[in-house]
């Protein structure tokens, strides 16, 4: 891949090369550096180590411009983005579905360990999730042929925040579900 190509390269800068060898100690990093190029580098970063990235940004539209090309340097199989929840729990607005699992979606990355780059934004960083322990954003697998207990299943999506309808026209609407 080209971008391997690059971040070799890369490496022969001192500044560049002591920000590698923190990481690669599992230590923080910082470095100064220009707006186009913190993509790239991060890009660059993530091949070399081959280990979770988190990469803060300064807001929603910053994260998801960063997504982007970072999706077009590594794929989008490496790249989440945990957008800003607009729903607040003391709101009447439900929560926005798409955006909880897109969230749910990178949190389950991090915590399962995958080598991925997470961006997200300041703000969206500082809203409040499930601890680990709650297992909530535990993605459920199922799989042609596989033998489930209803009740259990039905449970485990309550868990998650899905709405159990009363018949099956309701379930349209995201994040509904119904036992017939």
């Amino acid at each position: 891949m080209f971008i391997t190509r690059v971040a070799q390269q890369l490496l022969f800068s001192r500044p560049i090369r002591s920000v590698y060898e923190d990481l690669q100690e599992k230590k923080d990093a910082r470095l100064c550096l220009a707006q186009s190029a913190r993509t790239l580098l991060v890009a660059a970063l993530f091949t070399l180590l081959k280990r979770p990235i988190v990469y803060v940004v300064s807001g929603e539209e910053q994260s998801q411009r960063a997504r982007l090309a970072l999706e077009g340097w590594l794929g989008r199989d490496a790249v989440f983005h945990v957008p800003t929840n607009p729903f607040r729990a003391w709101s009447e607005k439900e929560p926005d579905p798409a955006c909880m699992a897109r969230r749910a979606r990178a949190e389950a990355a991090l915590m399962g360990g995958h080598a991925c780059v997470v961006v997200t934004s300041a703000r969206s960083l500082m809203t409040r999730v499930a601890p680990r322990s709650a297992r909530m954003y535990q993605p459920i697998s199922l799989h042609v042929g596989d033998r489930i207990e209803i009740n259990t299943l039905s449970q485990q999506l309550l868990r998650l925040g899905y709405t159990l309808c009363a018949n099956a026209r309701e379930v349209a609407a995201p994040a509904r579900f119904c036992v017939v």
